[in-house]
């Protein structure tokens, strides 16, 4: 949930009200973890987000794949995962926060329009806290059966701990539900670490447990061949419940200054 801008030499904007600004820069994410033939390498890339006042901000595009190493289904880019265009109404203080939006398109294995995006802060915002944020994918105009809260979800938090010096002690979760024309995913990640800023970048690195449980479509549990049968990747439709031990990186990469103004 960022409150002010972020620029090349880690210090914040000037708090102007006028005009766009950037109010986070270019953030990467990687979950790295053993499974049974491969190493699962899932990554997300956030773009910049763009305040206007105090109060709004939109966030151009959000891009996630699930396990990169594996194989593609005939059924195209199965896994991926994209936000286009969000935007949210955000209230801060040096206590709480939170903020209301929504994403104007999500790509998860079909189109959805207007999927609420939703978040939470109790603490300071560079003290200890904790925050949540979530993209509800079912509550969508085309969202399809919601069977339960958290089916076609995706619900991050994040635990700010005490510093130690240069670095701050700190936990990241996440439950995430997607599905796709070959497969319906579910997965719990947490990791406990270190978060400390590098080379004007804020890093967290951690290292915890991911489970996953996979099984194909309710549709195509009754009719549809085996994947093997339809010569898809090994592992692409099968029912999957495993859990491995987790790497996970975080990192944010200001934007320059000649981009953000002085």
């Amino acid at each position: 949930m960022p409150a002010s801008a972020e620029v090349e030499d880690g210090q914040h904007g000037d708090g102007s009200t006028g005009g766009w600004r950037a109010v986070s820069g270019l953030r990467l994410e990687q979950w790295i973890a053993p499974v049974d033939d491969h190493l699962r390498f899932d990554v997300r890339l956030h773009l910049p987000e763009m305040g206007l006042g105090e109060r709004f901000s939109v966030q151009t595009f959000d891009w996630e794949r699930l396990d990169v190493a594996e194989g593609r289904s005939d059924k195209g880019e199965s896994g991926t995962v994209y936000h286009l265009l969000g935007a949210r109404y955000r209230h801060e203080t040096d206590s709480h926060g939170f903020f209301v939006g929504a994403h104007a398109l999500t790509w998860s294995g079909h189109g959805r329009p207007l999927t609420p995006w939703l978040g939470l802060r109790i603490g300071g915002v560079d003290g200890m806290s904790v925050t949540a944020e979530a993209n509800l994918l079912g509550l969508g105009p085309l969202g399809g059966e919601l069977l339960s809260p958290l089916d076609d979800a995706d619900i991050t938090f994040a635990a700010n701990g005490p510093r130690i010096g240069a670095c701050r002690i700190g936990a990241r979760g996440r439950l995430r539900d997607v599905r796709h024309p070959d497969r319906h995913q579910r997965e719990q990640m947490i990791s406990v670490g270190v978060e400390f800023s590098w080379a004007r970048r804020k890093l967290f690195l951690g290292a915890g447990l991911q489970h996953e449980m996979r099984h194909p479509p309710a549709d195509a549990a009754g009719g549809a061949a085996p994947a093997a049968d339809r010569m898809e990747p090994a592992g692409a439709s099968a029912e999957i419940r495993s859990t491995a031990v987790m790497f996970h990186l975080d990192a944010e990469t200001p934007l320059p200054r000649s981009l953000v103004g002085d």
